[in-house]
């Protein structure tokens, strides 16, 4: 198995082994670098800027009976993948973007086409459809689910009573900290992947504040109260109006809760 390169490959190893949630992946996967080819072009050569705004030829790749857009998340992974090519570099050259500014990119070409990463042999290469790549810049697939999907994914929402008084009162003083925060609920997986005995997930609703500061510092924050046989990490709620979001919100009562929350009241 080759070895990463960086968080994003470190995210995708992960994901593979299922150490990691996939929207852990998806997350780097948007806001680290991705590396495409382009038709070498001897007066382009060196560094040049690329972007949402600026046309751009990317060289597609035939993969099983359709041509893709190839991308990488290192030069290593490129190297390997033209390893067999006599003197690339005369055929191609590397740019590199932000994930979300290259998806968009590749959205907007006329028939947008798929794309898949990392076609090095080494590992299965995912291919990226369209539509997956729009849930990706739009962030979609990086929400908490559902209760309905969380279901497919054995992860349960126990009432607080059933939270370790130890667990409740070490995230509740933290929270606490965080006037943002108005509610906060914990979900369990009740088949977690080894070499975890136990994966934790908090679910936080905030009103203002800086999303990625809240998640980064509240999955700190449970992390460092849990035993090194527990995975955990955190997620804020993006679309609190979500029918399904309002309905697990009015279900279940948070385990922790700010003075001046207001619980939605139960749908019919």
């Amino acid at each position: 198995m080759w070895q990463p390169q960086n968080d994003l490959e470190r995210a995708l190893q992960d994901s593979r082994k299922g150490h990691v949630e996939a929207s852990v992946f998806h997350r780097e996967l948007k806001e680290g670098i991705l590396i495409f080819l382009t038709p070498y072009q001897p007066w382009k050569a060196g560094t040049y800027d690329v972007g949402p705004d600026k046309q751009k030829t990317f060289v597609l790749w035939p993969v099983e009976g359709e041509n893709m857009v190839v991308l990488f998340t290192s030069t290593v992974r490129v190297e390997y993948f033209l390893r067999n090519i006599p003197d690339w570099h005369k055929h191609f050259i590397m740019g590199e973007m932000l994930g979300q500014e290259l998806l968009q990119v590749l959205l907007t070409l006329p028939n947008a086409p798929k794309a898949i990463l990392n076609p090095c042999g080494e590992d299965e290469s995912p291919i990226m459809e369209p539509a997956w790549m729009r849930e990706i810049v739009e962030w979609s697939v990086l929400d908490m689910p559902t209760p309905d999907d969380a279901a497919l994914v054995d992860v349960v929402l126990p009432p607080p009573e059933q939270i370790p008084d130890w667990l409740r009162e070490s995230l509740c003083k933290y929270l606490a900290t965080r006037p943002e925060v108005q509610a906060a609920w914990l979900f369990y997986d009740e088949q977690p992947a080894p070499p975890y005995n136990e994966v934790l997930l908090v679910w936080v609703l905030m009103t203002g504040g800086d999303v990625a500061e809240v998640e980064r510092e509240t999955a700190l924050a449970i992390a460092g109260v849990l035993p090194p046989q527990y995975s955990s990490r955190a997620w804020v709620i993006k679309n609190p109006q979500v029918r399904e979001v309002q309905r697990v919100m009015s279900l279940i009562r948070p385990f922790y809760a700010a003075p001046d929350y207001c619980r939605p009241e139960p749908q019919a």
